[in-house]
């Protein structure tokens, strides 16, 4: 979930300073909320029930992975800028939804190379969003909006180490617990992912600070290919 800032050319993608307008960015804050913690309930119990009945140490990147994100957006001050285009709603609701659907223990790794990769997708890939998290603080949240560019820690070497992280954490999970069901569900994932960055680079590039970083960082998501 990157940051991302609302154009100034799209009227009605941005919202004025004024009391009226003020109270939706307050419902609209007040629903993503909502709606990540109930979203975040439904992944907690699923999670927790698997756990018991089939301990696994692979599931606890995961976890970690989703439990930080609504941490974050939970504790975080409202933003004054919060997009109310629908595109972006349904983008960064669906994300969200998809990876917290997978099936813990649906099938099992296989062979030590597949346990090595499992490792390092799950462990660096929690390292690599984890970092980004922590530069982000309370500016993380689901749906665009104008809470500023950042420009250090993982920054440096992607302009979207969260969705970097996410995928690899993902790749990491399918093949501990491959099956079609996962397989399909973190597919949809990516590729709402890489929509979502288009639409929000497409906003973000209003943002001189942006167009610079975008300059020294040339890769998005994965190095040499996008």
């Amino acid at each position: 979930m990157k940051l991302s800032a609302l154009p100034n050319t799209v009227t009605d993608e941005a919202i004025p300073s004024t009391g009226r307008l003020n109270k939706t960015v307050l419902f609209l804050d007040l629903l993503e909320r909502v709606f990540i913690l109930v979203l975040y309930t439904h992944f907690a119990r699923t999670f927790i029930m698997s756990f018991i009945a089939h301990p696994s140490v692979f599931l606890l990147p995961l976890v970690f992975s989703e439990t930080l994100p609504v941490i974050f957006i939970l504790c975080r001050k409202p933003s004054s800028n919060v997009s109310r285009n629908p595109v972006d709603w349904l983008l960064g609701m669906a994300a969200s939804i998809m990876p917290l659907l997978v099936v813990p223990g649906a099938g099992s790794a296989h062979g030590t190379i597949v346990m090595v990769a499992v490792v390092f997708c799950m462990l660096f890939g929690a390292i690599l969003e984890l970092a980004a998290k922590v530069v982000l603080g309370r500016s993380f949240g689901m749906v665009a909006a104008n809470r500023g560019v950042v420009t250090n820690g993982p920054y440096r070497f992607l302009r979207h180490p969260i969705y970097a992280g996410y995928t690899l954490v993902h790749a990491g999970f399918l093949l501990a617990s491959p099956s079609a069901y996962n397989a399909v569900l973190y597919v949809s994932t990516l590729t709402l992912q890489i929509a979502r960055i288009v639409r929000e680079e497409r906003v973000l590039m209003n943002d001189e600070a942006y167009r610079e970083m975008a300059t020294r960082v040339r890769y998005r998501l994965l190095p040499g290919i996008f």
